[in-house]
């Protein structure tokens, strides 16, 4: 049930995971005698080789890219001894990990309820993984004019396939509608052959499909076929039935993507046959680095074939700029339909223009998407926010590039907008150093944040904006000693420090115009010296300067 409501929701969440332990995948067990190193292997392609110690071992981080495949496992022993065995990974979408427990808990009242029923209700669902072979899930439902509840099982069969089967009931004055379903999933290896079919019944309906998927050898393309079976209820004249069967072949040549679909329907509220076909062509038209495509839909309906055909493209060094032209006709009413789109991915805004004509008419019409957050330090102007975004701080420095596509650069106040972080994963955010003024240098130009879901995550950059200066540092002795620590304290408490190398040189950045330095190399007062210094005002970039400390 995907209706929209307002009320509570606890859920647990997947996506918490790691990337690689999302989803289900199984358990590989086994015991060595002696150290061992194990080999899983992919189609041929190692994925994973690790060092054993003796004894009993367990594999429960397995991604789930393998599944619909099977993996072959190897563990040879110090002494020579090898054991073999494949793993199977075909399964059905409940599955869970081993003991791991999805979870969902609604409560409240459906929004624009078509039945204009207002009542609270409560909604539960949960899975868990008993083993890496079996998983039990169900759910209920419960409101004042309705109560239903399931029980089901998902079974990993190894060599056999994955099954699941479950019982829905729903509870009534009258009577009780019991609902089966059953679904089976197979995987042929050999000749890398995919079978999902599945059954339901529920009184006087009736549905069952069947789909096929083929991967033609030496990446020559896909083979689909599907047949799909509903029976409704009976109308009095007898039971209404739709039988939908479609094929299909895709594939790509290069990088050009081709595809060839077909769709035969008969019963159900058809009068005659619906036969469709469809056939799709993308061909790359990259020229002088910049990026365009061209799109090709052929489609046939009862005798009436449209076309429609279309390039978009990016353009510009930093790809802000991109276009779309379309042409479109039909048959039945020889009806032609052309457009032109321009978008503009600015700093703080997604600006769209468009133009349409079709049979006679012209409308243009325009769009401008953007962000706003407000904040302790003021308000932030961005693109599109996402739902999980960053907020990048520099300290009040203006003008330097968050290394992110969609984020800005940084405004007068030193703050930029990083739309669509990755919730519950490592960020990795970087600032572009060639971005930043010659006044300012960064102590570290990379941050990284995992941030909660939906949260704004604050990302601060140590940016210090000031003089940056090469002091050569020489006390009444000679050069002051290595590895002194020189520190200079600005007018707003907070310091600059640096470490002195072999002949007395310090790389200071964030330095004021004028103020006091102090270096010290040891507990005792003739281990330290200190000086005032003036830095040009005619000299920008990196200076250097000699400067005796007393």
């Amino acid at each position: 049930d995907s209706r929209a409501f307002r009320g509570i929701r606890l859920a647990s969440q997947s996506d918490m995971y790691p990337l690689n332990q999302q989803g289900y995948a199984p358990v590989i067990r086994g015991i060595t005698g002696q150290s061992a190193e194990l080999t899983i292997r992919q189609q041929g392609m190692t994925i994973r080789r690790e060092t054993l110690p003796a004894g009993e071992f367990v594999i429960d981080d397995l991604n789930t890219s393998f599944q619909g495949t099977e993996l072959d496992v190897t563990i040879e022993e110090a002494d020579g001894t090898v054991q073999r065995f494949t793993q199977h990974g075909t399964s059905v979408p409940v599955m869970q990990r081993e003991g791991r427990l999805s979870y969902t808990l609604d409560t409240g009242k459906y929004r624009g309820n078509r039945n204009n029923n207002k009542d609270l209700f409560v909604k539960s669902t949960a899975a868990y993984g008993i083993n890496s072979v079996l998983t039990l899930y169900g759910g209920s439902y419960a409101a004042q004019h309705a109560l239903s509840s399931g029980v089901g099982a998902g079974v990993n069969m190894g060599a056999a396939g994955g099954v699941s089967a479950d019982i829905l009931m729903r509870h009534t004055t009258a009577t009780q509608h019991p609902r089966y379903r059953l679904n089976y999933q197979k995987f042929f290896p050999l000749a890398g052959t995919l079978v999902n079919t599945g059954a339901a019944h529920e009184q006087q309906s009736r549905q069952w499909q069947v789909r096929l998927l083929q991967p033609l050898p030496g990446d020559n393309g896909t083979l689909s076929a599907g047949y799909h079976y509903n029976r409704t209820g009976h109308d009095g004249r007898g039971y209404r039935a739709m039988i939908n069967r479609d094929a299909g072949y895709s594939g790509h040549i290069g990088r050009v993507h081709y595809g060839v679909n077909a769709q035969y329907r008969t019963g159900g509220h058809f009068r005659k046959a619906d036969k469709r076909v469809s056939v799709a062509l993308s061909v790359p038209l990259d020229f002088a680095g910049q990026q365009a495509r061209s799109h090709f839909h052929y489609h046939q309906r009862a005798g009436k074939a449209s076309l429609q055909t279309s390039v978009n493209g990016l353009l510009g060094d930093e790809q802000r700029l991109g276009y779309s032209v379309t042409h479109s006709y039909q048959q039945q009413g020889a009806a032609h339909y052309r457009g032109a789109e321009l978008r503009w991915r600015h700093d703080l805004a997604d600006i769209r223009g468009r133009i349409n004509h079709s049979q006679g008419h012209n409308t243009l019409n325009g769009d401008i998407q953007g962000g706003l957050i407000i904040h302790g330090d003021g308000i932030t102007l961005s693109r599109p926010l996402g739902e999980t975004n960053g907020l990048a701080d520099t300290g009040g420095t203006g003008g330097i590039r968050v290394a992110s596509r969609a984020a800005a650069q940084t405004d007068s106040a030193g703050f930029s907008v990083i739309p669509q972080l990755n919730h519950y994963h490592q960020n990795v955010i970087r600032i572009d150093p060639e971005t930043l003024p010659d006044n300012a240098d960064a102590d570290d130009p990379v941050v990284q944040v995992i941030p909660s879901k939906g949260a704004l995550v604050p990302v601060r950059f140590a940016v210090n904006t000031g003089y940056r200066v090469i002091y050569a540092l020489r006390t009444a002795q000679g050069p002051v000693p290595f590895a002194a620590r020189v520190k200079v304290k600005k007018a707003d408490d907070s310091s600059v420090s640096g470490i002195t190398g072999e002949d007395g040189e310090v790389y200071l950045s964030g330095l004021p115009a004028q103020g006091h330095l102090q270096a010290v190399w040891g507990k005792g007062m003739h281990e330290q010296c200190g000086a005032d210094f003036t830095v040009p005002e005619d000299q920008q970039g990196l200076i250097t300067l000699p400067l005796i400390c007393r």
